[in-house]
Formats: C-alpha cells, structure tokens, sequence
C-alpha cells in the first residue's frame, strides 16, 4: 500500500518550483556572462550558493548554459564536470555544515571546484603562462562570487529583498544585480540594449533614494558591469560621472536628476558620435520617462527599508558623520581603480603580445582546399613552409605583399600564389585592427582611471569643504569688489576668441575667470566658452578649482578630434578677509596694484586640452581697500609692459570700466594684433558702498 505524502511536504515542494524554474533560468543566462571578456565564473558560483530545494534545475541551468556558449568540447567538458562537482559538494554541505559555515562553504566549493578542473586542463597543455593567470583569476572570481551570492540568497530567503539588510547582504545584492546587467549587455534587440535601460533607471533610483553617495556607487558599479559586457569608454565615463551628479541633483526632485543625467548622456553622445552613444541617448531617455513618472513616496519608503540594518545610529553632528562617509567612499573609489588597474595589468601581456599572422593561418585558408595538398604539404613541406616563411617576413615589413614576392621555385610549384596572397593581406588587415583596437583600449582605460581619480580627489574635497564649514567661524562682509572689463578684436574678426564671467556667492566670494581660446575668431571663442561655462558651473556646485579643471580638460580633450585648447585665469578674493588668490592655466601675467606698489603676477603652466594630467599653478596674497587687480589675455600686455604698471600706478578713481578701456586701448596702439580682453577689479571697503 502507498503511503500518502504529507501535506507539508508537497506544499514546500510547490513553492520550491518557481523558484528552481527562476535558478534553471538565471544559471543559463550567467553562464554566458564573461568577466573581462576571458572567463565565465558566474553560473559556476551560483550552483554553489543556492539551497538544496533548487539545486537539480540550477546546476541543469549551468550545465546547458555552458554548452551552448563555450566553444570547443575541452572547455564545455571542463566546466559541465565543475558543475556537477559543485552540486553535489553544495548538496552534500547543505545537509552536514551548520549554517553559519554555509556561507564559507559556498565560496571554498566554486574555488576547488573551478581550480581543480582547470589544473587538469593546464597538465594537458604544459602550463601555458596565459591558461595559469586566466584560470586563476577564474577561481576567485568563482570563489568571490559564491560567498556574495550566498550571503544575498540568504538574506533574501529570511527576510524578502525590499526588507532592512545588513551591509555584508547590501554588498552581496549590489553585486548580483552587477553581474546580472553584465550577462544581459550582450543582448540587442532593434539596436537597442535592454540592459543599459535597466542600468540607467536603477542608477536613477538609486541617487534619488541615497543622494549622492549611492549614485556615485551605483554609477561605478553599473558602469563597470556594463563595461564588462560592452567595452566602451565613454559608456563607463556616463555612468560614473553621472551618478554622481545625479545624486547631488536628488534633491532638487526627480525631473531635474533625470535631466541632469540626460544631458550627459547627449554630451557623451555628441563628443563619442558613435551609433552606440546615440543609442544609449535614447536608452536614458526611456529609462528617465518611467523614473519621473514614479510616485515620490516610493523614494522615501526605499530609502528607509534599504538602510543598513547594522547602520550606527544617527548623531547630532550630522556634518562630521557626512564628512566620514564621503572620505570613505573616496577611498572605495580610489580602491576600485587600484583593482581595475592591477587586473588590466595582469592581463595586458597576453593583449600586447598578440601574434602576427603565421603561415599555418595561409596554409588552413588556402592550402586545405587545394587538389595538391598531399604532395605539398607531404613530400614538399619544408619549400613550402619555408615559401611561406618568407611572404610572412616581407609582409611584416612592407605591410602587404604582391603574388611576385614569393621566391620562384615556391610560384612554379604552387598554382594559387594570387590567393596566397590576398589571404596573407587579409590576415595583416585583421591584425592591424584587432591590434588598433587594443591600442584605443589602453587609451580608454587610462582616461576612465584619470576619472576615477578626480572622482576620488572629488569626494575627499567635498568631505574637507564640509568640515571646513562646520569649523570656521562667521566673519562680516569687509569688502565690496567693483568690476569693469574690456574688449578688442582685430579687424579682420567679427568674433573674439576670448572670454569671461564673474560672480559671487552669499558666502562672500568672488570669482572672476577669463579664458582665451586657441586662435581668434569662432573656433577660439567656442573653447574659451565652453572652459569658462563649465568651470563656472562646477565651482558654484561646490566643486574645488583644482577638481572642476579636471573636469574641464577632460571635456576638451574629448569635444572634438582636432586639438581644442584654452587657458583658464582665476582670481578668486574672500570679502570678509581680503585673502586673494590667482590660478593660471596656461594664462597670461596679471597686474595688481598693492598698497601703491604695483607688480606683474606672472606663472608658467599649460593651458587645459593639452595632456590628460594638468595643474593650476596657484598663488596668492592678501589685498585691501583701494587695491586692484586686472586680469589681462595674453593679446593686452606688450613687450615692454613698463608703461602698462605705469597706467595702473597713477590711475586715480574707483572707475573700472574706465581703466580696463584705457589699458585695452594702449595695447591695441602698441601694436597688439590677438584678441585682447581686461578685468579690472577694485576692493572697496563695505561701508563706502
């Protein structure tokens, strides 16, 4: 007689198959996500960290997934076998560890498992240096990978995903969710890509819910798990950069961060011009139409549930608490491009030392279809080898190479040179981009970590401008600043390739910056203010001088292929204190008159769009009432500028407009031929407004 089942069992048994169907499903799609473009660890790594219930169909998952998308039967055999190692170990463990060595446990079983399957293979081959580095950096992605997934799976089963975790758990959740983006990049439907939606709006959510410190998170880590699938600089660039200012833009509501993000997206387009740019144009742009149309409570009821659950309670002095965060997320900025770094390293040597074409290449292209191979190939090989040999060695050297370069006895023995040939140049053509191609990825790379950097320099700025605040003491407004200023073009131009702006913010400082552009005209007068424009912008954002120049040279470098460069002159004065400092990038001398001496304020340094790397060189000093400065373009100040300080010297009055027209006017009569821009600035004492 059969005995009845009981009616616990069969209902954990039903709720058990959705989600087996759900780890069949996700085993297949990670196994074909590839880290760095080499190995596929992820589906290995999940086999070892799901429960038992749903362990049948998740390593079937894998194994499926794995045969359909590696290539060769050594591979598939290889990881097919390392998932049935691993479930059955993860079966196993399961049932005999204590649960809180399961976590552990998990790791230790995709790291044995893949390293023990890959040592088999590397006895095979002899232990190429190449196969060791890509398997063991299998291995710990493996193990890595399945103590994450574990520690996530764990949570998520206790207590649901929109529920209070602690940081370990929010780890292991940002990380799934990375690696699931990164196995979806491959997917284009209609020329667009499903996972850079999903990354644009989860990014979105996540600087509305955390501010900046999450946006800035969620930009490197979708960024990079985008750029996993999908190597593109300027992808990788949108996504960091734009997390980060989305999240300072939280605040201000959802259709501003959406916008904010958008017109980075249209400026990464417009600068890359590539099809993928303009696509992901279009990507953020859907991603940003279903963002705003949530309801606000959504935010606010996320950001309380996705706290950490471990969080320190909140203090009374909130700055110093910020301060802290922000230094630490400095530092895991600062760490990511270390391990980016460190990682590209180990595996640049295999990318640099990509071979050229061999002559078994012509001999497989060519000579396996041809009626005398036996001959050729059997009693002729080393003429024929050596023919080759030869084409192969002129090619290498000339770049290309004609039917008459083969020597005479192989072109007497060998009816099909002509497409010898043709072959041997295709083969260089294909080695000549894939060899590009590299290249170009090595100047992506050393731009993305430049950013990495300034980002990092970024949030240790905002965490030092924040304590600064909190400390300094409040100090009256002591001084008024009167501006005038000046232009002249040549004749010959409409436009002048120079340009300025001045403000003042309630604190108390005020900024003027000049730029001047390459050149004269439209094309100078379009660098000097595009630099200004957006130097302004940064600035009145909270971004220090020396972090918004990054950002501007990076915008120059990339704005168009033919080199765009512009100087950037900053006097920048505290009107409670008088303390006065000067930045020059490339700038001309300023002028300043000082308790009735005047001196010529001269620093060398390179304008911005030049090199990746570039500094202010920074100066300063204290000015009172009655004191002025002026700010010149390098077409206002002659050879001999001894009558120019004797201008400023003897000037009389507190009219601005008057002295900038007349020292603009003196260096057009002594012959000045560029464009020629003066701000003449003049401290005032505050009650003598």
């Amino acid at each position: 007689m059969e005995r009845a089942k009981p009616a616990a069992q069969t209902v954990h048994t039903n709720r058990n198959l959705p989600a087996a169907l759900g780890g069949f499903a996700l085993a297949c799609l990670l196994a074909q996500s590839r880290a760095l473009g080499l190995v596929s660890p992820f589906a290995l790594a999940l086999v070892a960290s799901v429960p038992s219930g749903t362990l049948l169909l998740t390593a079937s998952g894998a194994a499926l997934g794995y045969a359909l998308v590696l290539e060769g039967p050594t591979a598939i055999l290889r990881s097919v076998i390392a998932v049935i190692a691993a479930a059955m170990l993860r079966a196993f463990g399961s049932r005999t560890l204590p649960q809180r060595l399961q976590t552990l446990a998990s790791g230790a079983i995709a790291f044995v498992c893949s390293a023990a399957t890959a040592f088999t293979v590397l006895l095979s081959q002899n232990f190429p240096l190449g196969s060791v580095l890509q398997y063991t950096s299998e291995a710990l992605l493996s193990g890595g990978a399945a103590w994450f997934f574990s520690q996530t799976l764990t949570a998520v089963q206790a207590g649901g995903l929109f529920t209070r975790h602690k940081r370990t758990e929010l780890a292991g959740l940002v990380i799934f969710g990375c690696v699931l983006l990164s196995s979806l990049g491959e997917l284009v439907i209609w020329n667009v890509t499903p996972a850079q939606i999903l990354g644009a709006f989860c990014l979105l959510c996540a600087a509305q819910t955390t501010r900046e410190t999450g946006g800035s998170i969620a930009g490197i880590s979708i960024g990079i798990a985008l750029y996993a699938a999908n190597p593109s600089g300027s992808l990788l660039a949108v996504f960091c950069i734009g997390g980060l200012l989305t999240g300072l833009c939280a605040p201000l509501g959802q259709l501003v961060s959406a916008a904010v993000f958008s017109f980075i997206c249209a400026v990464a387009a417009l600068a890359d011009g590539s099809a993928e740019s303009v696509a992901l144009l279009f990507e953020t742009a859907a991603a940003a139409a279903v963002f705003v149309a949530l309801p606000k409570q959504w935010f606010r009821a996320a950001a309380d549930r996705l706290s950490p659950r471990d969080a320190a309670p909140a203090k009374d002095a909130a700055v110093p608490d910020a301060s802290a965060r922000l230094i630490a997320a400095s530092r895991a900025v600062s760490e990511v491009n270390r391990c980016v770094m460190q990682v590209a390293e180990g595996l640049e040597q295999e990318g640099a030392a990509q071979s050229h074409p061999k002559w078994t290449d012509l001999q497989n292209k060519v000579c396996r279809g041809c009626e005398g191979f036996d001959y050729c190939w059997g009693e002729n090989k080393a003429a024929m080898a050596q023919g080759l040999k030869q084409v192969l060695y002129e090619l290498r050297a000339q770049g290309h190479v004609l039917p008459e370069s083969f020597p005479p006895e192989f072109r007497s023995s060998c009816p099909r040179t002509a497409e010898l040939s043709v072959a041997a140049n295709r083969l260089q053509l294909e080695h000549n981009a894939k060899r590009s191609a590299y290249l170009r990825s090595v100047q992506l790379r050393e731009v993305v970590t430049e950013q990495f950097d300034a980002t990092a320099e970024l949030l240790r700025d905002m965490a030092g401008q924040l304590q600064e605040e909190e400390n300094e003491p409040a100090q009256p407004i002591s001084y008024l600043f009167r501006l005038g200023s000046a232009q002249r073009t040549p004749e010959t131009q409409t436009l002048c390739g120079d340009y300025y702006a001045c403000s003042q913010d309630e604190q108390g400082h005020a900024v003027c910056v000049l730029s001047d552009g390459m050149g004269t005209g439209g094309r100078a007068a379009v660098d000097s203010t595009m630099a200004t424009e957006l130097f302004l912008k940064l600035t009145q954002a909270g971004l220090r001088f020396e972090n918004a120049l990054h950002f501007v040279n990076s915008a120059l470098l990339i704005k168009s292929p033919e080199e765009s460069l512009a100087t950037l002159d900053i006097l920048s004065i505290n009107l409670r204190s008088g303390r006065t400092d000067f930045f020059k990038a490339g700038a001309a001398a300023s002028l300043l008159r000082r308790k009735g001496r005047v001196f010529l304020q001269e620093q060398p340094s390179l304008p911005a769009g030049i090199l990746r790397s570039i500094r202010f060189a920074h100066s300063s000093t204290v000015l009172g009432a009655g004191d002025i400065v002026l700010l010149v373009s390098d077409g206002a100040i002659p050879e001999d500028s001894r009558a120019l300080l004797q201008l400023l010297r003897n000037w009389e009055g507190d009219d601005m407009n008057a002295l900038a027209g007349q020292a603009a006017d003196f260096a057009r009569q002594n012959g000045q031929a560029d464009d020629i821009t003066v701000i003449a600035g003049m401290l005032v004492a505050a009650e003598a407004k």
